[in-house]
């Protein structure tokens, strides 16, 4: 889902901007209701993906992980999916107001103002849809589990990676800029000192700090705004190889956990690849768009997947995936699934790598310069001296 920035008149005539998550322009409209007729603005939140998470966080997915089991086990003992649901009002961690509360009819209307993970928002609109409410709500708190799980077991090294990073950019341009300013003096004083062209490198890129820096956050902000752009110029690039197969990975495994319950409802696989969209970051949707176009025009599903955006593996689990039972169909589901597990467990592992290697090999950078550029020529006046 994209984010949207909506400023807009309310009944009581005041101007009222509100930030708010749509599949697009149309839907971010349709969830403003009668307030969509005095809408000043509604524009792209750029940002939005960035700052929602800093400034209203969810519910951690432990917490909504637990939540779903207990209303999975309230729903199989016969309660309404309002009797199940409210007990989350009560935590100090699922905010919402009264008011949104009594709107609410399904269980997928709870989740969504509980501000619940879209998987399971989308997994509870499956089981309503399908009658399979308690099982939906049982394989969305597997998901989140196993979600937790990962980011708990690769979270150090995912940090690790990050802190080599930054040491390698602060070490390469904050140190070089010292030695470069080192060198300077020396030239300045116009000692005959056999500085070389890693000196020269140095001194550049203090050269470059001094004047070019105030380019740098204009650069930032430029790539923020065109990530996707750019992400879409580099993904194929091989150093970028093992974020684009982490993603495709991630993606396929929520494909997957959606497509195991919503297979069971009946529903065409047009139907479920809309409602997996749903819950799909902003990044896949013209992947699913493009998908649902097909879909309707009578291509079976496996010709819609492509090794361009998912794992080899899902494209051969859904070869003749329409000829099979719905015993074979779950079997087939059920192992792929894990297959996507362990996978998804090396993609994030060969992330962490690659981090690694990035930020050592940036401080290695720095320690050949400073050796080469710095150190050496001083070292062989020392020895001209004696």
């Amino acid at each position: 889902m994209a984010y949207f920035v909506v400023k807009y008149i309310n009944p009581f005539g005041e101007t009222v901007t509100e930030r708010l998550q749509a599949d697009s322009t149309r839907e971010a409209k349709l969830h403003l209701g009668d307030n969509a007729d005095y809408i000043l603005s509604l524009k792209i939140d750029y940002f939005g993906g960035i700052l929602a998470p800093l400034i209203n966080p969810p519910p951690s997915l432990m917490s909504q992980a637990i939540a779903l089991q207990s209303i999975s086990a309230a729903l199989d003992a016969g309660k309404s999916p309002e009797s199940a649901a409210l007990p989350l009002a009560k935590s100090g961690e699922f905010k919402a107001t009264k008011e949104d509360i009594e709107h609410c009819e399904t269980l997928a209307d709870y989740l969504r103002v509980f501000e619940c993970n879209s998987i399971a928002i989308t997994l509870a609109e499956a089981g309503d849809a399908s009658g399979r409410a308690p099982e939906a709500m049982n394989s969305a708190a597997e998901y989140l589990l196993r979600l937790a799980e990962l980011k708990a077991t690769m979270g150090k090294g995912l940090r690790t990676a990050v802190i080599w990073t930054a040491t390698g950019i602060l070490f390469l341009f904050g140190c070089s800029y010292l030695f470069g300013g080192m060198i300077e003096r020396f030239q300045s004083k116009a000692m005959k000192i056999p500085f070389n062209e890693a000196s020269d490198l140095l001194v550049a890129i203090r050269y470059g700090m001094n004047n070019y820096s105030f380019v740098l956050p204009f650069i930032i902000v430029g790539m923020i705004i065109f990530r996707k752009k750019i992400w879409d110029v580099i993904k194929e690039w091989k150093i970028c190889n093992v974020i684009t197969s982490y993603l495709r990975i991630n993606r396929a495994v929520a494909f997957v956990s959606n497509y195991q319950i919503l297979n069971d409802s009946g529903a065409t696989n047009a139907e479920i690849v809309k409602l997996i969209m749903r819950s799909a970051p902003a990044s896949d949707l013209p992947i699913y768009n493009d998908m649902i176009d097909q879909l309707e025009q009578g291509v079976d599903l496996n010709d819609v997947l492509n090794s361009k955006h998912w794992p080899s593996q899902l494209l051969l689990t859904f070869e003749d995936f329409s000829s099979r039972t719905q015993v074979q169909q779950k079997k087939s589901l059920e192992s792929i699934q894990s297959v996507l597990r362990i996978q998804q467990m090396d993609a994030s592992g060969s992330l962490s790598s690659r981090g690694l290697q990035f930020g050592g090999g940036l401080i290695i950078t720095f320690i050949l310069l400073v050796v080469f550029g710095f150190m050496l020529p001083i070292a062989s006046v020392g020895e001209l001296l004696r």
